[in-house]
């Protein structure tokens, strides 16, 4: 995959680097007189998340935003950039965490955009940056059976019902009976809640039966046990309701059983508990 390199387009303002720089714990450990002590290995990878700004005219935010969108946008959202560190400026393998950045008007035609972007660690060898397929964010398989969800959740969400990756395994989906659902960028570190039953009309009692996504993570589509459906197509940043049973002819008390998505995101098909079944050629626009 080529990684667009930031300094080689024109036009687009520099990043300043806010006071904020955090580094997560490779090790997590039994809270004080919470049960037995324990301590456990989640990862072996470091990576590095700093809150950063752009200050632009109206050309430059014209820029900035079609490099995020239109560039960013088709290559799982990774680029390089230059970041100065104490230990002078580093090309760095670059995503931004935090959403698509939303531009504030600061004077008369001065604009700011604020957003987190995560590295993968501090380059302090000096060797070239890797591409995202050796990047480093390499998750220790045994530390997989110590992701609790009740801490991402804040309660029990349930039993784990689905779950699927992009290609390069950086954007993960874990859905649960109860509806809820949680994406993840590089394995354990950085898994966020999405909205219970993701937008798709479904309401309490409805359980999530599969969720499955495009090689790249983009799209992504949740079918539910009452009929309901729902689709993303920015990596789960948004979701939009689908048609109830996908106007498959299905009604009632018939259930979407499972979905499958193809690697391009533009055939979708879901089959039902009665032998439905209904099929999206234009990545679920109709079907």
């Amino acid at each position: 995959m080529t990684v667009p390199v930031y300094e080689e387009f024109g036009g687009l303002p520099e990043f300043t680097l806010g006071p904020q720089r955090e580094r997560p714990e490779l090790n997590e450990q039994a809270e004080v007189f919470d049960g037995p002590w324990y301590q456990q290995e989640l990862s072996q990878d470091r990576p590095t998340f700093w809150s950063c700004s752009v200050i632009c005219d109206p050309r430059q935010s014209r820029a900035f935003q079609n490099f995020i969108e239109q560039v960013v946008g088709v290559n799982a959202g990774f680029f390089k950039k230059t970041i100065n560190t104490e230990l002078g400026p580093q090309q760095q393998l670059v995503r931004i965490v935090s959403g698509i950045p939303q531009a504030k008007q600061i004077r008369n035609v001065i604009w700011r955009f604020d957003f987190v972007i995560m590295t993968a660690s501090i380059n302090f060898s000096g060797a070239d940056v890797p591409e995202p397929e050796s990047a480093g964010f390499d998750i220790v398989p045994s530390a997989w059976r110590y992701i609790d969800m009740r801490k991402v959740f804040g309660i029990n969400p349930g039993s784990a019902v689905a779950v699927d990756s992009s290609d390069d395994g950086n954007v993960c989906y874990f859905g649960f009976d109860s509806g809820r659902a949680a994406r993840s960028f590089f394995g354990p570190i950085g898994f966020k809640q999405l909205p219970q039953y993701l937008g798709s009309g479904a309401t309490a009692g409805s359980i999530l039966n599969d969720l499955k996504c495009s090689s790249n993570g983009k799209i992504a589509v949740a079918v539910f046990s009452t009929g309901h459906a729902s689709i993303t197509k920015d990596a789960g940043y948004t979701w939009a309701e689908l048609p109830r049973y996908l106007n498959s002819g299905a009604s009632g008390t018939d259930q979407i059983r499972a979905v499958a998505v193809s690697g391009d995101g533009q055939i979708i098909v879901a089959v039902f508990s009665n032998g439905y079944a209904s099929r999206s050629t234009n990545g679920g626009s109709t079907w």
